[in-house]
C-alpha cells in the first residue's frame, strides 16, 4: 500500500536552495528514515462510505486545498499508511481523497473502537 505523509504529496526528504542561477547552493537537508518492523496487527476499517460521510462532517485531516472552492470534485478514493515523518509506533491506515485542485484529505480508516486496543 501506499505511504502518504502530512503535506500531501510531499515526503520526509526536504532540500533548501538558495542563490540565483548557477550560483546555487543547499543551504538546509533534512530526512527522516524509520525501519519497519515485521510486527502486524489485525483490526476492522471502514468502508468508503463510511470515510467520505466523515470527510462531509469535518471529520478528515486536509492536507493540500489549492483553491477557496469548497466545492470539491473527488476524482480518487484509496486506502494508505500515513506517516507523520517522525519516529511513531504504528503506522495509520487511513482513506485518501484525491481531487480538483490537488485537493488531498485523510480519513482514519480504523472503526473508532479499535482505536487504543
Amino acid at each position: 500500500m501506499p505511504i502518504v505523509y502530512p503535506s500531501g504529496t510531499g515526503s520526509t526528504m526536504n532540500i533548501t536552495l538558495a542563490g540565483a542561477g548557477s550560483n546555487m547552493q543547499v543551504i538546509d537537508a533534512r530526512f527522516f528514515y524509520q525501519k519497519t518492523l515485521d510486527e502486524s496487527g489485525t483490526y476492522s476499517i471502514i468502508s468508503s462510505e463510511q470515510a467520505f460521510d466523515l470527510l462531509k462532517n469535518g471529520k478528515a485531516y486536509v492536507a493540500s486545498h489549492k483553491s477557496k472552492n469548497l466545492n470539491i470534485v473527488i476524482k480518487k478514493v484509496y486506502l494508505a499508511y500515513y506517516f507523520t515523518g517522525r519516529s511513531q509506533k504504528y503506522l495509520t491506515p487511513v482513506v485518501v481523497f484525491e481531487g480538483k485542485d490537488d485537493f488531498i484529505a485523510y480519513v482514519s480508516a480504523v472503526k473508532g473502537e479499535w482505536i487504543g486496543n
